[in-house]
């Protein structure tokens, strides 16, 4: 990873910005701004992409943003990058094979600290679950994507405990907050690592975490707080036998996460029985590139393998 946040957040700000084409998408329509939680006032939204031939099935979509947003009033939101979501997402493949989309916005850093963006990742789980009827979804089994630090995201939705709470009045915490697959895009999953030595930069990730990881560490720290801080944020610490189906996508000529984090997150995945595939892209960048075009070829069909396998044909 580059050592600044603004590097970390190309994803978001430079891709560039195109219009979603009903027509080429096969979209039947969009919500915009749907709100799916309140946080000390602050809206969380969503938008909702329904496809001309649904097929029943929702995932929900986290783009990538090292964890960080801009903090002007114009800052542009997560969910609003239509080539980015188009073409390194795919939503114009899952559209076309009739999923409904349910792309987040969430709290992130330098305002909100872990756990803000897994917990609102959580909460957007339930609220689709509780208005499934009302997108003609099947609640019972979701999917979900991301990429970058939205993959590490996906990633604790598919692994972390369910946070249901059946005796809640309020009938979305009631719901299950965990997906049954999950297709991470070149994304990071144990942050001590990440955040150690010469793997990654301290910085970005420490600005999510909330804490500094002192460059000594061992049992008897003083800073222990802040190595178990680390841990409990990592997907790495949540995994078990009953965890979603995975499908891992990264490249080799990555300049933002290293390969092995895919490498590794794949290898414990098996160790514990739990489904992962895993594709690597020769040369593919950060961005999934080769040679500047977006590699779509290694990972699109494979995508929707997963997901009809997993939620579909389950």
């Amino acid at each position: 990873m580059k050592k600044n946040i603004a590097y970390i957040l190309f994803v978001v700000i430079a891709l560039g910005f195109s219009h979603i084409q009903a027509q080429d998408s096969g979209l039947s329509r969009t919500e915009t701004n749907v709100i799916y939680g309140m946080h000390g006032g602050l809206a969380l939204l969503m938008d909702v992409y329904v496809p001309t031939n649904p097929n029943g099935y929702g995932i929900i979509v986290i783009p990538g943003s090292g964890f960080h947003q801009l903090m002007s009033y114009d800052a542009t939101p997560l969910n609003k990058n239509p080539w980015y979501l188009t073409n390194i997402i795919g939503t114009d493949n899952l559209i076309n094979n009739g999923y409904t989309l349910f792309v987040i916005n969430h709290r992130s850093a330098p305002v909100f600290r872990y756990p803000a963006a897994v917990e609102d990742a959580q909460r957007a789980v339930q609220f689709i679950r509780s208005n499934a009827e009302d997108y003609n979804i099947n609640k019972e089994r979701l999917g979900a994507i991301g990429h970058s630090s939205g993959a590490q995201l996906v990633s604790m939705l598919g692994t972390m405990d369910d946070i249901k709470n059946k005796e809640s009045k309020n009938p979305i915490d009631n719901e299950s907050s965990k997906v049954q697959a999950v297709v991470a895009l070149a994304g990071l999953f144990d942050l001590f690592s990440f955040a150690s030595g010469s793997e990654g930069d301290i910085g970005a990730v420490a600005s999510y975490v909330g804490t500094h990881l002192p460059s000594w560490r061992g049992p008897d720290s003083p800073r222990k707080k802040e190595y178990d801080k680390y841990v409990a944020a990592s997907t790495t610490s949540y995994i078990t036998e009953d965890d979603a189906h995975f499908l891992l996508v990264h490249g080799t000529n990555e300049n933002v996460v290293p390969t092995k984090q895919s490498e590794n997150f794949h290898k414990i995945l098996l160790e514990n029985n739990v489904n992962s595939n895993l594709i690597i892209i020769d040369n593919g960048g950060h961005g999934l590139r080769v040679n500047g075009k977006v590699a779509t070829d290694k990972y699109y069909d494979e995508t929707i393998k997963l997901f009809n396998k997993e939620i579909v044909n389950k």
